[in-house]
């Protein structure tokens, strides 16, 4: 196995190498970063200089205006692959961190910190319904985390509504595969709580899968210019947003983002991010790869 730092010199030159090839191919077509359609300047200019997470939709821009398809792939592939084994890497390292903690020790009560330091969030899989008077109705979640010791249990989350700050506003359902463990609301309606993923406390090596609604309590209306949006900072490799509408309350056009910094999300959404509207109303967007970015789906109101 690699030392540490091999891997990483291995993966940020294959970054580079990869973006300098999206580079040369944009400059040879005689493109700007402001003119790849679906992707923000600053995501083009970040993923040519191997500093963001690159991914076939970004690949196949560099395809449309005359990118070799197979090579910038196979160059791809090669990223890939390295970023797995930085994964597993961090993931060993984490390991290492969490076995000096006994959780067996722990409590739904203890430090969030300390919780949060026994899993790894691997994939997030998020649904709203949004009723007819433009607000939402219910969150509901799917939680695929992998424990970093054997007695792991307990998943942290926080749970706020930005528009509806007042207590009593949301409510906390688990489902499948959890049990509430600790439950506290702030002033301003944000739920802090603790899942027990684990509830019969047995040996646990295997990715866990669990569920949970958080079901809305006020009826003031979604804002004119809505955002669903996940940050991927903490490392979760995949999300999913799934949004479904219900007449009169749709959107006159929705579209997906995936971004560097955190007010690029709020741009007008590029020409290649707009979903084609359907008669049932239902969108999605499934983020794989994810590496520090924004993600999710925002739409106008008719």
């Amino acid at each position: 196995m690699p030392a540490p730092e091999d891997a990483d010199n291995e993966l940020n030159e294959l970054r580079r190498r990869l973006g300098a090839e999206l580079r040369r191919v944009r400059v040879q077509a005689g493109k700007t970063t402001r003119e790849m359609g679906g992707f923000s300047s600053t995501h083009v200019s970040l993923g040519e200089n191997g500093k963001a997470s690159v991914s076939e939709d970004f690949i196949a821009e560099y395809v449309r205006i005359g990118g070799d398809r197979v090579r910038l792939l196979s160059m791809l592939d090669d990223v890939k692959r390295a970023s797995d084994q930085e994964r597993r890497r961090k993931r060993q390292k984490e390991s290492t961190q969490a076995a000096t903690i006994d959780p067996r020790t722990l409590t739904p009560d203890s430090d969030f910190h300390e919780l949060r330091r026994l899993y790894q969030s691997e994939e997030l899989d998020d649904h709203y319904l949004i009723g007819p008077n433009k607000a939402v109705l219910r969150a509901t979640h799917i939680v695929r985390v992998r424990p970093l010791t054997p007695y792991s249990r307990y998943y942290v989350c926080s749970y706020g509504s930005a528009e509806r700050g007042s207590k009593g506003v949301l409510t906390l359902q688990p489902g499948q595969g959890c049990e509430l463990a600790r439950l506290t609301e702030t002033e301003k309606g944000t739920l802090h709580f603790v899942l027990d993923f684990n509830p019969t406390g047995g040996d646990v090596t295997n990715l866990c899968e669990f569920t949970f609604a958080i079901d809305f309590h006020a009826d003031e209306p979604m804002i004119r210019k809505p955002i669903l949006r996940n940050s991927t900072r903490s490392g979760i490799r995949r999300v999913v947003k799934r949004v479904q509408f219900t007449e009169p309350a749709l959107p006159s056009r929705i579209w997906w983002f995936q971004d560097i910094e955190l007010l690029e999300t709020e741009d007008e959404p590029r020409p290649g991010r707009i979903l084609p509207l359907n008669p049932s109303n239902f969108y999605f967007r499934d983020f794989t790869d994810l590496v520090d970015e924004y993600v999710g789906l925002g739409w106008d109101w008719q």
